[in-house]
């Protein structure tokens, strides 16, 4: 059954999790919105429990997301002994098709037994990343998305909240002007505010 047929804060059915995940950002721009409401947690919330690394150094994808997963580990939210079999389960979605989806945008994502609650990492580079996007552009913000494989629905439910606010180009030309984590904060907590 399609993503559309359950309303936007109705329970998804046992095993539907990992089936509507894959295809969802191949069409997330398209998609309804699901609202802030539905989630115990803003963006903003789900990236500050997560982490932020404002200038990220790596050029290409597999390197940027194990970045980022160092990022998390290094910040005590998810465990070392987990970074190798975290960065598999991303890149095995990533082979799927590409997370990057545009517009300097990648929201690659995955769900493992490992991650303790679903988390945002959030990456800002300045020269781009080559994530092979579907418009061919290097990528500028990579939003990663993590969540146990118990919680399908949260899963979706952020990947749906992120694609509300990054749909606002003021929010990305401000996240990639932003030079530190709270400046990033801050500009996407003003983004969520405006969207109320």
């Amino acid at each position: 059954m399609p993503l559309s047929a359950w309303p936007p804060c109705s329970p998804i059915p046992e095993g539907e999790g990992a089936r509507l995940s894959t295809p969802f950002l191949g069409r997330w721009q398209h998609h309804p919105p699901v609202r802030a409401e539905c989630l115990a947690m803003t963006a903003s919330e789900l990236i500050r429990r997560g982490a932020v690394v404002p200038e990220m150094t790596s050029r290409t994808k597999a390197p940027a997301l194990k970045e980022l997963l160092t990022a998390l580990t290094d910040a005590g939210r998810v465990p070392w002994e987990g970074l190798q079999e975290m960065a598999a389960a991303v890149m095995t979605r990533e082979r799927l098709g590409t997370t990057g989806i545009g517009h300097g945008i990648a929201v690659p994502n995955a769900r493992h037994d490992l991650a303790p609650r679903t988390l945002v990492a959030l990456g800002r580079s300045d020269h781009g990343i080559e994530f092979g996007a579907l418009d061919g552009a290097p990528v500028h913000i990579v939003l990663m998305v993590l969540s146990n494989r118990r919680t399908p629905l949260d899963h979706v439910r952020t990947l749906a909240l992120i694609a509300r606010l990054f749909r606002d180009e003021r929010l990305i030309r401000t996240t990639r002007a932003a030079k530190t984590p709270d400046e990033i904060l801050h500009g996407i907590e003003a983004a969520e505010r405006h969207l109320r």
